[in-house]
C-alpha cells in the first residue's frame, strides 16, 4: 500500500494531473488509513493527519519526502480526540459564490 498525492494544474482540465508526491507504506505500531495532508513545506516535508487502526487514535506525522524518513511531532497537553485543520487568513469569504 502506498499514498501518491497529485495535483491539477489546470483546473477542469483532465490532462493537467501531475504527481507532487508517492510516499511509500510505512508500517509504524499500526495501519494507518485516511491520510490527510494539511501542510507542505519549503523543503518538500508533508505534515500528514492519519487514523492509526492500532491505537484508534489520530495521530500527526512528518514525512520527509526527500530523505524518505517519518517524524511524530510532540505535542504537549493534546490527547488523541483531536482534529487538526489548516486555517489560512483571507479576506475572501470562502462561501462568497455559495
Amino acid at each position: 500500500m502506498f499514498w501518491d498525492v497529485w495535483v491539477m494544474k489546470e483546473y477542469g482540465n483532465k490532462d493537467s494531473w501531475t504527481k507532487l508526491y508517492h510516499i511509500p507504506y510505512m508500517r509504524y505500531r499500526g495501519l494507518w488509513i485516511n491520510p490527510k495532508i494539511l501542510y507542505v513545506n519549503e523543503d518538500d516535508q508533508l505534515l500528514m493527519k492519519v487514523y492509526d487502526l492500532g491505537s484508534s487514535k489520530v495521530k500527526l506525522v512528518v514525512y520527509n519526502s526527500k530523505s524518505g524518513t517519518l517524524k511524530f511531532p510532540k505535542i504537549q497537553n493534546i490527547d488523541y480526540l483531536m482534529d487538526p485543520e489548516v486555517y489560512i487568513e483571507s479576506v475572501i469569504s470562502p462561501c462568497s459564490k455559495c
